[in-house]
Parts: structure tokens; sequence; C-alpha cells
């Protein structure tokens, strides 16, 4: 198990508090940022299946009534 180094002076600790608050902040918003690019494409390949359904009129999707 890793051991991990404390700080012993109130301003080491909030020093780390800043680092590591820093550090979430910058992973929140490279996560929000792949999310939403996450979205973009399921959209868009949403948007191809439906204009390949109709321009080849074909079924694509499956139907909800499978057996």
């Amino acid at each position: 198990m890793k051991k991990v180094k404390l700080p012993t002076t109130v301003e080491s600790l909030q020093a780390q508090l800043s680092k590591e608050r820093k550090e979430h902040k910058a992973e929140l918003k490279r996560l929000k940022k792949e999310l939403d690019k996450e979205k973009l494409r399921s959209l868009a390949n949403s948007t191809m299946i439906d204009l390949a359904e109709k321009m080849f009129n074909i079924s694509i999707r499956k139907k909800s009534d499978a057996k």
C-alpha cells in the first residue's frame, strides 16, 4: 500500500488542496468536453442512419417488436 505524506503546516496543506482543486477542475473540464464531443458524434450517427433509411428505403434499426 502506498504511503501518503501528509503536510505538516497549514500553508502546505492549503497549497496541496489548491493544487488538487485545480487538477480536479481541469479533469472535469476535460470530461465535459469529451462528453460534448461524444454527444455530437452520437447525433451525427443517428442522423446518418435516418438519412440512409430514407434515401435507400431500408430498415437499419431494430424494430421494437423483435421476438
